[in-house]
């Protein structure tokens, strides 16, 4: 065989090797694929479950006091749960130590790392539920003539509930350098950052008795002591942070990173203050208004009845308590 020849050769060999053992393999391609399903098995990621509002019933939105009423308990039943875990569980706090007689600065110290996908978290436990306060809210004031003050009410509550979805977001870049710092070496970083935990979960742990105190007014006075105080987080202006890389106690790495989350552990504290300020009074007024309507409504068909058939009577809406539940 010439020198020209044996390209040629191997070029035709190749080719019919790849067509044969081709034609041969297309008779076992049922088996392969049970094998490879055998040995790689396919991970079904488990569908996340959206969560559904509880207190937004259509026969609150009969009433406008029982409209705001129901406005009111869905968003504090935001703040207490959903909002409530994610600062928790962003800042690597178990909700269990929390809310236990345990000092922060001992809880924080033992603390592990607690991995949370924010954007996952948003997507299934809140946004769906803010999005229908929204529309309770367009739905309830297009159906009655509202005063200032209920439009006043429903305002702040919306107002309030766009501050908690902020709170939310804002945790996912402050989680992530938590997270990353708490495992860090330096031990100077590590406690400014349990500074800033500190400071916002102060504010939570103080949120969160506010649901099972009769002090209410009480509370309240200390979140507002709490608001001022989270002014005081922001490491470039008390200067702390010149004299942390000053004296070489941390990287300007590191420094970068302190300055930007002390203002958006500082924004987070002080709006969950504003939020419990929003949703939160000392007098539950609307249902007292809700029971003066109820009132008047049963005084009215007492009035008919004495000058018209029962049979002819209009009775109220009522709405059915038994049906509605709180989250625990």
């Amino acid at each position: 065989m010439s020198a020209a020849a044996v390209p040629v050769a191997l070029s035709l060999f190749h080719t019919s090797f790849n067509i044969l053992n081709t034609t041969l393999l297309m008779g076992f391609i049922a088996v392969i694929v049970k094998m490879v399903e055998w040995l790689v098995p396919a991970v079904v990621e488990e569908e996340a479950e959206i969560h559904e509002p509880q207190f937004l019933d259509v026969a609150s939105l009969k009433y406008p006091q029982a409209g705001i009423k129901a406005l009111t308990d869905e968003s504090l039943r935001l703040l207490q749960n959903a909002a409530y875990k994610a600062v928790a569980h962003g800042l690597s706090v178990h909700r269990a130590d929390l809310e236990s007689d345990q000092k922060l600065k001992e809880i924080l110290e033992y603390s592990e790392i607690i991995q949370i996908d924010i954007d996952r978290f948003y997507e299934t436990r809140i946004k769906r539920i803010y999005g229908k306060i929204l529309e309770y809210a367009t739905q309830l004031q297009s159906k009655h003539t509202l005063d200032e003050e209920a439009i006043e009410d429903i305002r702040n509550i919306l107002l309030a509930d766009r501050m908690l979805v902020q709170v939310v977001k804002q945790m996912k870049p402050l989680h992530e350098n938590v997270a990353e710092f708490m495992a860090s070496d330096n031990k100077a970083i590590r406690r400014e950052y349990n500074v800033l935990r500190r400071r916002i979960l102060k504010v939570v742990r103080m949120i969160h008795r506010i649901g099972v105190s009769k002090e209410l007014g009480e509370y309240l006075e200390k979140l507002k002591n709490q608001r001022l105080k989270a002014e005081q987080l922001d490491v470039l202006v008390t200067g702390r942070v010149d004299k942390l890389v000053l004296e070489g106690e941390i990287s300007d790495e590191m420094a970068t990173s302190l300055m930007n989350d002390s203002v958006e552990a500082a924004r987070v504290a002080r709006k969950l203050v504003d939020v419990a300020t929003l949703l939160y009074k000392p007098k539950d007024v609307q249902m007292d208004v809700i029971d003066e309507h109820e009132a008047e409504a049963v005084q009215d068909i007492k009035m008919q009845a004495e000058s018209a058939d029962y049979r002819d009577i209009e009775m109220p809406p009522v709405v059915d308590d038994e049906e509605v539940s709180r989250e625990s």
